[in-house]
């Protein structure tokens, strides 16, 4: 029986994922991208004809609890909208359904990557350098 390749790389980009990343990525949206999975273990690569090969982004949170955020993504991004500011970490799963037995064989999680997400500003998370580095005196 093959087995799952589950060496899926993760990498957060911050200016690089719905299914497209946006460019320039809000301080408050994890852009999740990795590199497709390439076939089994044993080195058989997969079968379009006979698998269909999906992703799911999985939250890692505190207590080693995971959740699933984005299922069935068929490319190799997601953009992950509506979590609370912090650190946010995840990892992804490979998903591969055999299309005659409809069994679906899901890899290990994947290497974990994380983001500090936070709360968009007057510039969408941007932060402006001051012009001097000195901190303006209030007037009297």
């Amino acid at each position: 029986m093959n087995k799952l390749l589950a060496s899926v790389s993760l990498l957060l980009l911050a200016s690089a994922a719905e299914a497209a990343c946006p460019n320039p990525v809000p301080a408050n949206v994890a852009c999740v991208r990795w590199t497709a999975s390439p076939g089994w273990t044993n080195n058989v690569p997969y079968d379009p004809s006979r698998e269909t090969v999906t992703y799911s982004v999985h939250l890692i949170e505190s207590g080693a609890s995971v959740r699933v955020v984005a299922s069935g993504v068929v490319g190799v991004d997601a953009t992950i909208r509506g979590l609370p500011a912090g650190i946010r970490c995840f990892a992804v799963v490979t998903n591969v359904r055999n299309h005659a037995t409809s069994i679906v064989a899901n890899s290990g999680l994947s290497n974990v990557a994380c983001k500090t997400l936070r709360f968009p500003g007057p510039t969408d998370g941007s932060i402006e350098a001051p012009t001097d580095g000195s901190i303006e005196q209030p007037r009297r």
